[in-house]
């Protein structure tokens, strides 16, 4: 396979290879000459010689660098594209979400520790979907903020450890009237954000004393493995977890 992909690269560049061939045999006859000559002209005609050889092997090593800088390149645009990567952030409170949700008609999942502000910039949007698109999903997952898990985190980004208690309350009283938005609580951390919306998931990871908003995140489209593998995660929670539609405490 390797062959065949540096041949096609010599095939490619047919009048480059036609040169560095024509410069190597110059090369070698030059030698040759000077081989049968005496005195001043034994001298030049076998530094030329050697001098176009040497450059032959020269761009010859060039273009075996681009050949396998080109293999790398290709290597990772492949790995990126199976993975169904679109882009990468530096951080995770995107100005992109804001036309994804205003555009969403089918399904949206979320998991987060708060949500505070998915609720404060989508309140009002989710109960409008959830009203005017009958067949609409919303799925909210978030940790039971009465949990070790839950205290932890609160505790590691800065807030008092039963301070997402009322982050849960009041998601379930706005939502409570909407049969189509659920929320459901797990007493387990959570590894990843995971944020879909209809055919995009946003994922990243949950880092240690870093508030959620500042961490790295990943788009993610249908067509790689990774959107389908974070939706069955995200599954996978959400079986596991309990209804919270009812009193936190």
């Amino acid at each position: 396979m390797e062959t065949l992909k540096i041949l096609k690269v010599i095939c490619d560049k047919k009048l480059f290879m036609a040169s560095e061939i024509t410069l190597f045999v110059l090369g070698v006859a030059l030698i040759g000459w000077g081989s049968a000559c005496t005195g001043i002209w034994y001298t030049i005609l076998i530094s030329l010689g050697t001098s176009f050889i040497a450059s032959c092997v020269v761009i010859l090593l060039d273009l075996w660098k681009q050949f396998s800088d080109s293999q790398i390149l290709e290597s990772t645009i492949n790995v990126i594209h199976q993975a169904g990567i679109v882009k990468v952030y530096r951080k995770r409170d995107l100005d992109k979400y804001d036309s994804l949700m205003a555009g969403f008609k089918t399904e949206l999942n979320i998991c987060g520790y708060s949500l505070n502000a998915f609720f404060d910039s989508y309140r009002d949007l989710l109960i409008e979907k959830s009203k005017n698109i009958p067949g609409i999903k919303i799925k909210i997952l978030i940790v039971d903020p009465q949990s070790v898990f839950s205290s932890n985190r609160a505790e590691s980004e800065g807030n008092a450890p039963n301070a997402y208690i009322a982050s849960l309350e009041r998601l379930r009283k706005a939502f409570a009237d909407y049969s189509n938005i659920e929320i459901r609580k797990i007493p387990t951390p959570l590894s990843s954000m995971i944020f879909r919306i209809d055919d995009t998931i946003f994922v990243g990871p949950h880092f240690y004393q870093t508030l959620s908003k500042s961490t790295i995140t990943y788009e993610l489209c249908p067509k790689g493995f990774l959107f389908e593998q974070y939706l069955e995660e995200f599954n996978r929670m959400w079986e596991k977890a309990q209804n919270a539609n009812s009193n936190v405490v």
